[in-house]
């Protein structure tokens, strides 16, 4: 929890930084970087849950015994005993954990409102995670992610249902292109900073 924290710490500082560069002379910016935080803050918590970071155990070559690729394949083996916490876990889990981008995303953003565009950046992530996930001491299913890109629709489906009362409680003018351009780095600057700071306690560890 100490490291979840520390890297929090610093992606926080990161996005705070590059919102204000990106945003500062747009209206709202105080609201803007509060909204940036949540997201990278949401992302950042995916990648912690799934041991995006090298710390869980690197590996430069990819044992592709540890890869499933055929669909739905995972989740009958994991439901092969019934629905036990460990299918909870495991299905429910990579459900629930993306529901928060699929409902921050159009709320945020509102180039960013069709379900498709949010199906396909959630499936993006979790593609960005599957592949690191070759390099680390864990396994890499397809079915993580397709589990996560329904978690991210039904985030998206659930921003849907609130209609226009969030848009007002949100309170975020139209901005331009920057400011929609920015959710890729809410995104990306999360994973950088797992993985670089993964290799960095790598390195100290070493050192000690």
């Amino acid at each position: 929890m100490v490291v979840y924290i520390r890297n929090l710490l610093i992606t926080c500082a990161i996005i705070c930084l590059t919102t204000y560069v990106v945003c500062r002379k747009e209206q709202q910016l105080q609201r803007r970087i509060s909204c940036m935080l949540m997201l990278s803050t949401c992302s950042l918590l995916v990648f912690w849950l799934t041991g995006t970071t090298p710390r869980s155990g690197f590996q430069p070559e990819i044992d592709w015994s540890s890869v499933q690729m055929i669909p739905l394949r995972g989740i009958k083996t994991v439901l092969y005993y019934g629905f036990t916490f460990y299918a909870f876990e495991n299905i429910l889990g990579n459900i629930i954990m993306m529901m928060p981008i699929g409902f921050l995303l159009p709320l945020f953003f509102r180039h960013l409102r069709k379900w498709y565009q949010v199906g396909l950046i959630g499936g993006a992530m979790s593609l960005l995670i599957e592949v690191s996930q070759l390099f680390l001491w864990r396994g890499t299913d397809i079915d993580d992610v397709l589990l996560n890109v329904v978690g991210t629709l039904a985030g998206y489906i659930v921003w849907k249902l609130s209609g226009n009362k969030l848009d007002r409680w949100v309170g975020l003018e139209e901005a331009g292109k920057k400011w929609n351009a920015l959710w890729s780095l809410a995104m990306l600057i999360p994973y950088f900073t797992e993985v670089a700071l993964g290799f960095l306690d790598i390195l100290m560890r070493r050192f000690q």
